[in-house]
Formats: structure tokens, C-alpha cells, sequence
């Protein structure tokens, strides 16, 4: 088991002399001076991450079996709706009874695309249970945009995306949000062609480092027609 898994490990920093930071830059100084050595194109993707809280108070109110298919129910639903706006790399994290819903959108609106699917988790989330339930599912999602950098090596037929800082905030803001809240980072906010009704809570830690960056709470948003069609 471990011999194959080592192969499908790619070892870092691949080039000889450089660092895991050159990696993760796409190796921009060695192919800018050597173009031969491969090629990195940047783009701008969001990344969404939805965890899926209240198993255990619906398991109270209809006990484990139940909590347990009405569950995979709502997950399957916050899948599908990221899913249907166009969302890329969907994966599932975290625990059965608390699970993390992960995408990416890129190309074309790809942020005001991230947001319409966040608020799409958050209701078909609290729409798995009858309304006569008080006890609910609810998604807490965080939502995080920036530049990425795909990256070809000739030669190794290494190919790699350098995603790891974006998907860390989005889901550092996940959990930080409160049951359906959608926390945006200041990022996304610029990169949405649309009038946001957020409200700022301040700055919220990037990473272990203890760098931070501005959080907002999404309150409304206004679709353009492009993303409404």
C-alpha cells in the first residue's frame, strides 16, 4: 500500500535548486528565464466550502437511521447545487455527521457564480426537513477568490495548480460562519460585478501565521442578466 501510494506523490521542489515558495509560485523566476524549462498560466477562480452542521439535534428529534438519510439527503443536494452553477474539483470532506462540501468555479463569472451556488447550499440545506421540524441542517459556508497559477514542466510531465492559500480561507471562513451564513473574503467582494448587501466583521486569521484578511457576512446579492440566464 505505501509503495503505491509514494508513486502517485509528486516530490517537491521538483526543480534542482529551488524552494517548496517556487513551487508554489508555478517556479515563475527560473521559466522566466528559461522558457524551455515549461510554462504557468494565472487565472481567477473561487473557491466555495460548505459544512453541513445539525445532525445532532435532528438525531434527537427523529433518532440516528433517520438523522442519517435525511443527511446524506442535504449533502446530496449541496453537491448538486454547486454542481449545476458550474463548480469544478467538487469534493467531500469532514465527518458523516458534519460534512464539508468543496468546489471551484473559474472561467466566466466565476465568482458571481460562487456566490449564487453558496446561497443555493445554504437553502436546499434548510430545505431537506419538513417545515414543522424546528430542527434543521444548515450550511455554514465560506467563500474565497484570488489567482492561481497552472504550471507545466517540460520534460517531467509534471502539471500542477497551486490552489492550496485560496481553498485554505475559504474554508478558515466556513468555519468561522454561523449556521447559514455566507462569509465572503474582501477578494471575492471586488470581484463580483453586482451590488452586495454585506456586512463587515472585521479581519479573520489567513493562517497559522497569524496574517488576517477582511470578512464580510452576505446578506443579499443582485444576479446581472448573464448569470441569471
Amino acid at each position: 500500500m505505501a509503495g503505491r501510494h509514494r508513486r502517485n506523490v509528486i516530490p517537491l521542489p521538483v526543480l534542482k535548486g529551488s524552494s517548496i515558495h517556487d513551487a508554489l509560485t508555478g517556479f515563475a523566476p527560473q521559466i522566466e528565464q528559461n522558457t524551455h524549462l515549461g510554462r504557468r498560466v494565472e487565472h481567477a477562480l473561487t473557491v466555495v466550502a460548505a459544512e453541513i452542521r445539525g445532525w445532532q439535534a435532528v438525531a434527537a428529534r427523529v433518532g440516528d437511521e433517520i438523522a442519517e438519510r435525511f443527511g446524506a439527503r442535504a449533502l446530496d443536494r449541496a453537491t448538486e447545487a454547486v454542481e449545476a452553477l458550474g463548480g469544478n474539483d467538487v469534493s467531500v470532506g469532514g465527518t458523516p455527521t458534519q460534512p464539508v462540501v468543496t468546489a471551484t468555479f473559474g472561467g466566466e463569472h466565476h465568482a458571481m457564480r460562487a456566490l449564487v451556488a453558496a446561497q443555493a447550499v445554504r437553502d436546499v440545506t434548510a430545505r431537506t426537513l419538513h417545515p414543522s421540524m424546528s430542527e434543521r441542517f444548515h450550511a455554514c459556508v465560506g467563500v474565497n477568490g484570488g489567482v492561481v497559477i497552472r504550471t507545466h514542466l517540460n520534460g517531467s510531465g509534471v502539471e500542477f495548480q497551486s490552489t492550496g492559500t485560496i481553498r485554505m480561507f475559504a474554508v478558515r471562513l466556513h468555519e468561522f460562519a454561523g449556521p447559514d451564513q455566507i462569509l465572503l473574503s474582501e477578494s471575492t467582494c471586488r470581484a463580483v460585478p453586482a451590488r452586495l448587501d454585506v456586512l463587515p466583521i472585521g479581519p479573520v486569521r489567513t493562517n497559522g501565521d497569524g496574517q488576517t484578511s477582511e470578512a464580510y457576512v452576505l446578506r443579499g446579492l443582485v444576479a446581472d442578466d448573464a448569470v441569471s440566464r
